[in-house]
């Protein structure tokens, strides 16, 4: 279990905007809130794709992660210092694994959430400056998988290079 502070994005906030939050907050995910009360946690290859694809609001961004609200009821029902969570991990642990989730809000403001993971490479994902893409063809985005720039692609025979040399992981 760890915390990690994300930038917030609405659903009618623009895929580029949302894309500067990542470099600017150097983060590789945005929690997108919905009109319906809801947050997703969307990686930095989530809107990539999106922006490929023609998509111009994060309303139309595929592929995001649920996050689990841990307002007060939540919390008194698991015993949660939301406060200072890590003194009770345990309890956020067994909240995570009852709700099904890998992620929990526990605050939100205008610009930015701060988040549980469900473990500490979650939060080092995050954490890592996003938007990575292999060089490859057919042209795909990361993290998740997470990945390191200049590693071979870890979806390879998916993806090939016409000089026949493996692809590689590079900055989109």
């Amino acid at each position: 279990m760890d915390v990690v502070t994300l930038p917030l994005v609405y659903s009618q906030a623009p895929v580029a905007q949302a894309l500067e939050l990542l470099r600017q907050y150097q983060r590789a995910g945005v929690v997108r809130y919905a009109d319906n009360d809801t947050y997703e946690l969307l990686f930095a290859g989530n809107l990539l794709r999106a922006r490929a694809a023609g998509k111009t609001t994060v309303g139309e961004v595929e592929g995001g992660r649920r996050i689990l609200i841990a307002d007060a009821p939540i919390a008194r029902e698991f015993h949660i210092d939301a406060v200072r969570p890590h003194r009770t991990y345990q309890q956020v642990e067994q909240m995570l694994d009852a709700r099904g989730a890998q992620y929990a809000l526990i605050a939100a403001a205008n610009a930015e959430v701060m988040i549980i993971t469900r473990h500490e490479g979650l939060k080092e994902m995050l954490s890592a400056t996003g938007g990575f893409e292999c060089d490859g063809t057919p042209t795909h985005y990361f993290p998740e998988p997470d990945v390191a720039l200049g590693q071979k692609c870890p979806l390879i025979p998916e993806c090939s290079r016409p000089d026949g040399n493996p692809p590689t992981i590079q900055v989109a």
